[in-house]
Parts: C-alpha cells; sequence; structure tokens
C-alpha cells in the first residue's frame, strides 16, 4: 500500500479558464468513482501519477497522490490550459513536504527535509519556533 501525499494546488487564470480546469478535475473524479479506475485527463503525456479523492472549491484543488506530488501532471495541466499554479504537499512519512508554483515556463521548487526539521528547536520562554531569524 502506498504512502499518499497530500497536495494542494491553486491555479491562476482568467475565469473561463479556472472553470475548464475545475470541469477537468470533477471529469477525472466523476469516473474514478464510476469506474473504479484510477483516471488522468487525455494530455497527460505519462500514465504515472494517480490523483484521488478530489476535492474541488472555487480557487483550490486538494487530492491525493502515491508517495509523492503529481508536480509533472500539474504542468501538463497549467501547460494545456494557459495558467499558472502553486501547488502544496506533504507525505509526512517520507518526510517530503514543499511548495511548487509554476508560471510561463519557469518551475520554482522548495522543499523541506528531514535536517530542517530536526534544525526546529522550540524555545519555552518565546513559546515559538525560532528559525532563521524569524519566529514560528
Amino acid at each position: 500500500m502506498p504512502n499518499w501525499c497530500s497536495n494542494s494546488v491553486v491555479f491562476s487564470a482568467d475565469e473561463a479558464t479556472l472553470e475548464k480546469i475545475r470541469n477537468m478535475f470533477a471529469d477525472i473524479q466523476q469516473k474514478q468513482e464510476s469506474t473504479g479506475l484510477y483516471q488522468l485527463p487525455s494530455f497527460a503525456k505519462s500514465d504515472k501519477g494517480v490523483i484521488t479523492d478530489i476535492v474541488i472549491s472555487q480557487d483550490r484543488f486538494e487530492f491525493e497522490t502515491r508517495g509523492e506530488p503529481n508536480l509533472e501532471l500539474m504542468i501538463e495541466t497549467a501547460q494545456f490550459y494557459g495558467a499558472s499554479f502553486v501547488s502544496r504537499f506533504a507525505e509526512m512519512s517520507n518526510g517530503i513536504y514543499g511548495e511548487a508554483s509554476f508560471a510561463g515556463s519557469t518551475l520554482r521548487l522548495v522543499t523541506l527535509d528531514q535536517q530542517d526539521f530536526m534544525a526546529l528547536r522550540y524555545d519555552p520562554a518565546q513559546k515559538s519556533y525560532p528559525w532563521g531569524g524569524n519566529v514560528f
């Protein structure tokens, strides 16, 4: 059984384009529910990357993927519809945490690893986590 990676994606585009993207995710979810098989959009270049448990809101898409974020599919979706996106993802048991943004043809990826988390120390006097000149 795979570990599931939680994903939250916000696409940026005009409202008509966002509606097409919402419809695409809704269609994938409906087909998965009716067939019991994983689905990808017709423009997907590979069959790698399962998305399931899709939740669609006005400006956000949340879903689960196997083991890691499916950034390739998000990039293909953005390119197909002429949109950009910001994706946040976490798969805690494998220590995968990050944020990806895509605009034009540029992907910016920021990830945290176990060493980053080990560097955090709770300061009981401040009741916070000071790190990198910031307090969380």
